[in-house]
């Protein structure tokens, strides 16, 4: 069905078009989980989705970017609503859909038959048979979820409950950690040796999830053996702790993907993980005129032509190919964690196609073998690798250089990737939930942001408190948090490395471009002093968050800087743009420079070392922290000097131009004069 005949090769219908789609399922089964777990009625359920659909929402950037990349779905009904005049929906706009809100009223009254039966499912047939589909009313009508007991597995002491087939996710993972199990204890997270071991258990894994996993209703699935500790101990056992292990490799392009997770708990202790997917971006692109939504394409999740690779490069057998009524493998990972005692701990899950496996697995080992809290253990920067293509994908941080060189010296073909996945926890502390969403997601809550979302009190009890994560991704400093709490901000975490050693330059009286900085917490201090009062600052200074917003646009775009996610402002400066108060231009411009100057710095220490011309690496040969960066950004804005002035000066090139070279200083002595003025 998706294979050219004349040439043999695979097409994109699996992806792209009416034939790419499955016969959709989450309406049933979360109506089903629902009807047998729940304690509200789906109408009530339904209501806010269906109030958000009827009234709509502000479009932001990223998902005028995200349609700017998904072109292909120009060519479906949905167009008209998400392209009008042929251009994607602009920033701003207002975008209310009101099909699907009628779709949504239809199913809050009616349950799953209003989807599977009547209109919608009549409008959702007549568009698959104008475009060549092959979904009729009978699919719809017979489709029914399938209960099935999830995969129980444990690891050092704690239990997990996780996902099981045709979702790959639950078993991938419970051989991995099988594996690593067999090295205790393991390596320091972040280096060569850890990153190495954690490499070969996916390759492991993911190599037997390829070639065995499938559909247990159509194939038999060696889940006895492939969840076994003695099989993951004769897969540890061939572990070569100096190298690499080989598998062929080819090239495949990286796919966007629609997926989505959340993990919820209430006050009766009841806990859920769930995942949902249309697979790919916009799924299949094909829009159900009247229905008002995406169909998915989770036929390219099936082997199309087995031992060719999906979107996402996975190589799958004839244990996933297509059959009539079969469900496709997926990578899904929802997961739940117990601790020693039985009770729950952690609810974990993520989104981005088998990176969600990965994904999923490291947050887990973060918290139970690194001891780092959730926050840190959702911030910190991951890898991948599936085996095929035989790349070890990572993300900025996730080891040093000198690690990257071991790495490679071992046979590791390495590449550094954006963001990997989106992951989605709650964890048991203190008697109640602390929630964690995903720091890399666009418009997400920074994970250090967690401790203002802790859920009403859970009567099971109270769990144990995890230790704090390493320092270098952990929450703020002693010294940062005092100043806070001074300040009445108890309860708000911000990033310690954006804002460590922060100081800002003060222009001196008649003055000629001269600086000085203070940091002891007076009216002119950029450091912790002016963050308190910008954050605590009780008089309106008459701007709207959104005319903020633009304000920080401009003035980054002004000194030539960019943040680690350039989709979103920083943490901080969201937070700034929220509570900003009576600060002029200049001020407020200043401050912007110290976050933005620090922000650099936290990339670098996360990076390792820089390379030639690296603003950073000037910044550290001149001895003097950030604050020489910071006194040379703000003399580029007072001075008003030229783009180009102020774009050379920033990469690093301070050859020429006003303003001069960075000065060279005497490195600080010690860690308590970070904090002293000079």
């Amino acid at each position: 069905m998706y294979v050219d005949p004349a040439t043999g090769k695979l097409t994109d219908k699996s992806l792209i078009g009416h034939l790419a789609s499955g016969v959709p399922g989450s309406v049933a089964g979360m109506a089903a989980a629902l009807e047998r777990y729940g304690s509200m009625p789906l109408a009530k359920v339904m209501e806010p989705a269906i109030r958000l659909a009827r009234d709509g929402f502000i479009v932001d950037s990223s998902l005028f970017r995200s349609l700017r990349g998904n072109r292909a779905v120009m060519q479906f009904a949905g167009n008209a609503l998400f392209y009008p005049n042929g251009a994607p929906i602009a920033p701003g706009t207002r975008l209310v859909q009101s099909d699907l809100a009628r779709t949504l009223e239809i199913i809050a009254a009616k349950g799953p038959a209003g989807f599977y039966e009547g209109p919608v499912a009549e409008a959702l047939v007549a568009e698959m048979k104008r475009g060549g589909g092959i979904i009729t009313m009978e699919d719809l009508k017979r489709y029914r979820p399938e209960w099935r007991a999830p995969i129980r597995s444990t690891y050092r002491g704690y239990t997990l409950l996780t996902m099981p087939p045709a979702s790959s996710g639950g078993i991938t993972m419970t051989e991995t950690l099988n594996i690593l199990e067999n090295f205790a204890p393991l390596p320091r997270y972040g280096s060569a040796a850890y990153t190495h071991l954690l490499t070969e258990a996916f390759r492991r894994a993911f190599i037997d999830r390829n070639e065995k996993l499938g559909d247990p209703a159509f194939v038999k699935v060696p889940l006895d053996q492939l969840t076994s500790k003695t099989y993951a101990k004769e897969l540890a056992s061939g572990i070569d702790r100096e190298h690499a292990t080989k598998t062929p490799a080819f090239k495949v392009a990286a796919e966007p993907e629609h997926t989505t997770h959340y993990s919820t708990a209430d006050a009766h202790g009841n806990v859920v993980a769930t995942t949902t997917t249309l697979n790919g971006g916009y799924g299949s692109g094909v829009w159900i005129p009247k229905g008002g939504f995406f169909m998915n394409n989770e036929m390219d999740d099936f082997a199309a032509q087995p031992g060719s690779p999906n979107m996402f490069g996975l190589v799958q057998g004839d244990a996933n190919a297509i059959v009539p009524g079969k469900r496709m493998l997926s990578a899904m990972s929802p997961t739940v964690v117990l601790d020693r005692d039985g009770k729950v701990l952690l609810v974990v899950g993520a989104a981005g196609g088998p990176r969600i496996i990965t994904t999923t697995t490291q947050v887990i080992l973060n918290v139970i073998e690194h001891h780092m809290s959730l926050a840190d253990a959702m911030r910190a920067p991951r890898i991948h690798h599936q085996s095929l293509p035989d790349t070890l994908r990572y993300e900025a941080g996730a080891f040093s250089a000198a690690a990257a060189d071991s790495l490679q010296r071992m046979g590791h073909a390495i590449q550094r990737t954006g963001g990997l996945a989106n992951a989605n926890a709650i964890i048991r502390a203190n008697g109640g939930w602390i929630g964690v969403r995903e720091p890399r997601s666009t418009g997400a809550r920074s994970a250090t942001d967690a401790t203002a979302v802790a859920a009403p009190k859970c009567p099971t009890g109270s769990a144990r408190q995890l230790p704090r994560g390493p320092r270098d991704v952990t929450a703020p400093t002693t010294r940062l948090r005092r100043a806070l709490d001074r300040q009445g901000l108890r309860q708000r975490n911000i990033h310690a490395p954006t804002l460590r050693q922060a100081a800002v330059p003060v222009r001196r009286a008649g003055g000629n471009g001269a600086t000085r900085s203070r940091a002891n917490g007076g009216a002119n201090d950029g450091g912790l002093g002016l963050l308190a009062k910008q954050l605590a600052g009780n008089r309106a200074h008459g701007r709207t968050g959104g005319d903020l917003l633009g304000l920080i646009a401009r003035r980054l775009r002004t000194h030539r800087l960019e943040f680690a996610d350039a989709r979103r402002p920083d943490h901080v400066i969201r937070v700034v743009a929220d509570r900003h108060r009576d600060r002029s231009e200049r001020e407020f411009d200043a401050f912007l420079a110290v976050l933005a100057a620090h922000r650099l710095r936290h990339l670098e220490h996360h990076r390792g070392s820089s390379g030639h011309g690296h603003p950073i690496r000037a910044v550290r040969n001149g001895g003097d922290g950030g604050r020489n960066l910071v006194a040379h950004l703000v003399r580029v804005r007072a001075n008003a000097s030229t783009s180009s002035d102020a774009e050379r000066r920033t990469r690093g090139d301070h050859s020429g131009g006003r303003g001069g070279r960075l000065r060279r200083g005497r490195r600080r002595r010690s860690r308590s004069r970070r904090f002293r003025g000079r």
